[in-house]
């Protein structure tokens, strides 16, 4: 499932609450350095495990940010444990950075720090790489 941000279905205020809630509680903003470390991409994810495939609840996130959801990973752990397949959900770049904005007014404190932090870092990745 591969989208960029698209029209939401319900109310867009409330469906940016919703998703900025979603993502407080699931979600992660980090960097992901790709191939090397000269390159830095803003990166966001969410991970949600379902026998069933896709969880409702990362398809409707999906629906509101864009992204793209992979999976499903298994793992098993050493006692022998299988876990839920996992999907996850990823969005880099642009449209992380405009799915933060539409979601920023709803987003917890944490979530902003988060956020700012990674931001700063990818900012001091291309600085270094222009100079």
């Amino acid at each position: 499932m591969d989208s960029a941000l698209s029209p939401v279905s319900r109310d867009h205020a409330t469906e940016l609450a919703w998703a900025a809630g979603f993502f407080d509680g699931e979600g992660s903003t980090s960097v992901d350095r790709g191939t090397g470390k000269a390159y830095g991409y803003l990166r966001l994810s969410v991970a949600q495990s379902s026998d069933s495939g896709p969880p409702s609840t990362l398809v409707r996130f999906h629906g509101i940010v864009g992204g793209k959801i992979n999976g499903p990973y298994t793992t098993q752990r050493p006692d022998g444990f299988t876990r839920k397949p996992r999907y996850i959900l990823v969005v880099y770049q642009e449209v992380a950075e405009r799915a933060l904005a539409l979601m920023w007014p709803y987003l917890g404190v944490e979530k902003r720090a988060q956020a700012d932090a990674a931001r700063s870092t990818v900012a001091g990745i291309r600085e270094a790489r222009a100079a």
